[in-house]
């Protein structure tokens, strides 16, 4: 079963699609009154989808991963602050991850990275740091995906209780 926001973007983008298509039809054709309706009809979905969208778990989970995960670092103050958790992060860093568990270093060989915060300030860890980051943002990606998993299946959600790791 596709997510809400899959749900979505597919309609949307079919949406568009059968705009373009429209613009280059007669108004007047049966064609032209068929794909009409059906672009109607389309776009009352969409915003019955926006709706439960905005009101449901995964707009939550959304939320909550669009705040980041706030670091606090004992050995490194100017590594506090808060870091990225977006589908491309996460990606990145399960990248780093993966490199450290087969290597024993990151992708570029080296034992330090250099890593953006949300402001797009490069900031340099160590492998240690990293990996309390990295393992950290996994465990709160997954406690949201599991929260709007259980909310769908009727279960009780436990959303994550903070976005706040202490890292070397």
């Amino acid at each position: 079963m596709k997510s809400l926001t899959q749900q979505i973007n597919a309609l949307t983008a079919v949406i568009a699609a059968d705009m373009v298509t429209y613009a280059t039809l007669d108004p007047t054709s049966d064609q032209a009154r068929t794909l009409l309706a059906r672009l109607m009809s389309d776009r009352d979905t969409l915003a019955t989808l926006q709706q439960q969208y905005a009101n449901g778990p995964e707009a939550i989970a959304d939320a909550n991963l669009g705040l980041g995960i706030s670091v606090i670092s004992t050995g490194t103050p100017s590594l506090n602050g808060t870091y990225p958790c977006d589908d491309l992060t996460t990606l990145d860093v399960t990248a780093e991850l993966l490199s450290i568990i087969l290597n024993g270093t990151f992708v570029d060989g080296n034992s330090t990275v250099q890593w953006a915060n949300a402001q797009g300030i490069a900031q340099t860890m160590t492998i240690a740091q990293f990996k309390a980051l990295g393992t950290f943002m996994g465990k709160y990606v997954g406690q949201n995906k599991a929260a709007v998993l259980a909310t769908y299946n009727g279960q009780a959600a436990n959303w994550p209780t903070t976005n706040v790791v202490t890292i070397p």
